[in-house]
Order: structure tokens, then sequence, then C-alpha cells
């Protein structure tokens, strides 16, 4: 079964979703701010680290389609 990302025809594709996704994130981030500043209990700490390593996750996915040749 082809997924979505595997049935494009160009990398750019890709890379646009990824940086949509790049987008929604510091959207999460900053309800995340908010959520902290009304002392809401679900904004706690350990969200901070989940973002972090999904902030850099995408970024290692668009810098690995800059590198690999087309």
């Amino acid at each position: 079964m082809r997924t979505k990302s595997s049935a494009r025809k160009s990398r750019a594709e890709p890379a646009q979703a990824l940086h949509i996704a790049r987008g929604c994130w510091a959207e999460y981030r900053h309800q995340l701010q908010i959520a902290r500043r009304l002392k809401l209990p679900a904004a706690d700490d350990s969200l901070d680290a989940l973002l972090d390593r999904v902030f850099a996750k995408l970024g290692a996915l668009l810098n690995s389609l800059k590198a690999t040749p087309p």
C-alpha cells in the first residue's frame, strides 16, 4: 500500500508538508505557553521536552530532503 508521501512526485511536496508541520508545532507551543499562564494542570514540563524532540526531528527530516540529490 502506498502512503500519501510515497505517491508524491517531487520533493517539494514533502518539504511543504514538513514546513506546515513546523507551523503547527509553533502554534501548539504558543498554546502551551498560554496554558501555563492560566496555570492549567496539563501544561507540565514533560510537554516541553516532547515538543523539542518533535521540532528536532522535523528539522532533521527537512535537512535530509535538502541533502538528498533529486
